[in-house]
């Protein structure tokens, strides 16, 4: 489960939120530390209907694409159904855009996040070509 803190609203959070109207992959990318994990809690906190896995759990040091599947019954099974998911660091997992695109072939919106070369690479962008929609984050500003 996310934790739970106040935040200081972030200036890109209702241009994000404004694209959960539309199909595509919302990706949210930036350097380490720059707060894309802490955006994702603040966007999930605005809404309901959803799950959340941390893909930088060592518990998912062997995981690999297949198990995709079994982690999407697990999910069903602690959240309910539900619409959205949000991916934070699923890059760590090798050919994650499979799933991801197959969980927006059938209506689901997904969010993930990660670096931007990793999320950004010629690979991903061939498997969702057309089918995302990236933010970059930046560390917070004197503004």
């Amino acid at each position: 489960m996310p934790f739970k803190a106040d935040f200081v609203k972030r200036e890109l959070l209702d241009d994000i939120l404004g694209w959960f109207k539309d199909s595509r992959v919302i990706i949210l990318t930036g350097i380490r530390r720059c707060g894309k994990s802490t955006l994702l809690n603040e966007i999930m906190r605005s809404m309901s209907g959803w799950c959340y896995v941390n893909f930088e759990d060592e518990r998912f040091l062997d995981f690999k694409a297949q198990d995709f599947e079994a982690l999407n019954e697990v999910l069903i099974e602690a959240y309910g159904k539900v619409n959205v998911y949000f991916f934070d660091e699923v890059q760590n997992i090798d050919k994650f855009e499979t799933f991801v695109r197959r969980l927006q072939d059938q209506g689901k919106k997904v969010v993930i996040t990660g670096s931007n070369a990793s999320l950004l690479s010629k690979e991903f962008g061939t498997r969702l070509t057309g089918r995302y929609k990236p933010f970059e984050v930046y560390p917070f500003s004197f503004r």
